[in-house]
């Protein structure tokens, strides 16, 4: 019961945040979960990869302002400071510092509004890399 009363605790935290900030943060690759070429670690999650899939589908139609940002594998290696963003990327690492400091500019930039981009590693500046979007 305690765990049942946890996981909705969590889910309604989650909801707040997801609608309050407006940005999700998914997995790479996982707008293809449904196809045939997906990437190989969503065979790897299937819970965690369809979970994070249907969260896409329903914040990218449920008409609230949002950004998808679907990052690579998380590391926890000093950040760089440095990625790559596209909209289909090969999945490769990020530390989950880069990934950090890529949500705060992403917040602080209404471009983004309406979008999902992948971000990985890289040697682009994480602000300039985001303001090309």
């Amino acid at each position: 019961m305690a765990a049942k009363l946890l996981s909705k605790n969590a889910m309604k935290t989650a909801i707040f945040y997801l609608i309050v900030i407006g940005l999700i943060v998914s997995g790479i690759g996982v707008h293809r979960w449904h196809a045939n070429n997906h990437l190989e670690w969503i065979d790897s999650l299937p819970v965690y990869s369809t979970a994070k899939y249907y969260a896409n589908v329903w914040l990218e139609s449920s008409g609230l302002d949002y950004t998808n940002i679907r990052p690579g594998s998380p590391t926890n290696n000093p950040g760089t400071g440095k990625v790559k963003v596209a909209d289909n990327l090969e999945h490769k690492q990020i530390s989950r510092e880069d990934v950090a400091s890529a949500i705060i500019v992403l917040l602080e930039n209404d471009q983004t509004i309406g979008k999902a981009l992948e971000l990985v590693g890289g040697v682009t500046p994480i602000e300039e890399a985001l303001r090309t979007l």
